[in-house]
């Protein structure tokens, strides 16, 4: 006797629900409301005292990728609550004289800074009192980058790309590093635009562009050789100054068209007459440089200042900003 089959109807495929765009007015993102910025320098020339100005504007979160940071005099002054991502298992070391790895290669800073993001976007991380954060600062943005390189690093279990093996593509972890960064930029533009919209800050270090590289090939009777660096490649091509953030490969290129606000810090002389002494002396007064040159590019959502520097001051930035309704003269 054949067994029994059962035959089951075809359910009717379900259309797909009809995506609906939302439809939103450019001035609910005025960039006096929610940006995200960079402020770039050398060392010692006021970032994070600039950033730490910026705990003036409502409750404030520093994310540190190094614990010193958060010793910094406005984070002092501010008291602004503190949340440390640092690889401080990552403790790499070249090989041996055999050629075998040595060292730990541990590294969660970056995967966890994109956890951090996503959690401040929905508010789940809050102030003591339950408040949401109006202020994020990466203190800073050149470790971050550090942390997504070691990452890249990881799989491989090297310090340095020149340790890794013949047959693995050394390119790799450059790559990794560039989307990695790609990722972190934008997961931070989605706090521009959450329920509770936020500043979002970086500090950056900088370093002149790199120079061409030459070598010489075929011994005595040779020829020398030209390699030509990325930054002149990109030469003419995108104006961007001859000082760049300090991140490795070629992503530094890149982070300018991924944030709002571009600015860098600087130190000026001013003469100024004891009142001890009656002699004038030279003392450093910490600015903002807020106007393109030869050397530095900078980017504001506002008319071009009128003057190249402004004083070291969130407050004074955000007022060259244009504000609802503002025409550019």
């Amino acid at each position: 006797m054949a067994p029994k089959t059962k035959t089951r109807k075809k359910k009717k495929p379900q259309p797909p629900e009809e995506f609906q765009f939302e439809i939103i007015s450019a001035r609910s993102l005025n960039p006096r409301e929610a940006s995200v910025g960079v402020v770039a320098g050398p060392p010692g020339t006021g970032k994070s005292d600039f950033l730490g100005k910026m705990c003036e504007e409502g409750p404030a979160l520093l994310i540190a990728t190094l614990a010193r940071e958060a010793g910094s005099r406005m984070y002092q002054k501010y008291d602004c609550d503190v949340i440390v991502l640092e690889d401080d298992q990552w403790k790499p070391q070249p090989p041996d004289e055999h050629g075998r790895p040595r060292g730990q290669y541990e590294a969660h800073a970056m995967m966890r800074f994109l956890d951090l993001i996503e959690m401040l976007e929905d508010d789940t991380i809050t102030t003591e009192d339950g408040k949401p954060y109006r202020v994020v600062l990466i203190d800073s943005g050149t470790e971050l980058a550090e942390s997504g390189w070691h990452e890249a690093l990881k799989p491989f279990g090297v310090m340095d790309t020149a340790y890794m093996d013949y047959d693995d593509n050394h390119f790799g972890p450059y790559t990794a590093l560039s989307g990695l960064m790609d990722r972190a930029l934008k997961a931070v533009q989605t706090l521009r635009v959450c329920e509770n919209p936020k500043h979002v800050w970086f500090s950056w270090h900088v370093q002149p562009t790199k120079e061409d590289t030459t070598q010489k090939v075929g011994g005595p009777g040779g020829y020398t050789k030209t390699k030509e660096s990325a930054d002149t490649r990109g030469e003419g091509v995108e104006y961007e100054g001859s000082v760049l953030p300090m991140i490795r490969g070629g992503f530094r290129r890149k982070l300018f068209g991924l944030v709002d606000v571009f600015v860098w810090t600087n130190i000026e002389y001013i003469k100024k007459k004891s009142t001890a002494t009656g002699k004038r002396t030279e003392v450093p007064n910490y600015v903002l440089q807020v106007v393109s040159d030869e050397d530095r590019h900078f980017k504001i959502p506002g008319p071009v200042p009128k003057t190249k520097h402004i004083p070291n001051s969130w407050t004074k930035l955000k007022a060259l900003f244009f504000d609802e309704g503002e025409e550019e003269e």
